[in-house]
């Protein structure tokens, strides 16, 4: 949780996009035995839709785009 993405807060313009890759420090002991997946998250962006003087708010709420539950699964090891 925090401001930003990543530390950085972008402002896009219509039909611009924004990517980043992000990474989460896993302590788990997987039970390859039962389940290939090692950590669930899941979580939201919320966001503000700006005037076109790319400064003033549209609105004193923020909109929010929830993300769904996602699954970190190990790749099958090779037993060869």
């Amino acid at each position: 949780q925090g401001p930003g993405v990543t530390g950085r807060q972008p402002i896009l313009k219509p039909g611009e996009s924004f990517e980043y890759t992000s990474t989460a420090p896993l302590s788990v002991k997987p039970l390859l035995d039962k389940t290939p997946v090692v950590a669930r998250m899941e979580g939201e962006y919320n966001f503000i839709q700006l005037e076109s003087d790319g400064v003033t708010s549209v609105s004193s709420k923020p909109l929010q785009a929830k993300l769904g539950k996602f699954h970190f699964v190990l790749p099958a090891l090779d037993t060869a």
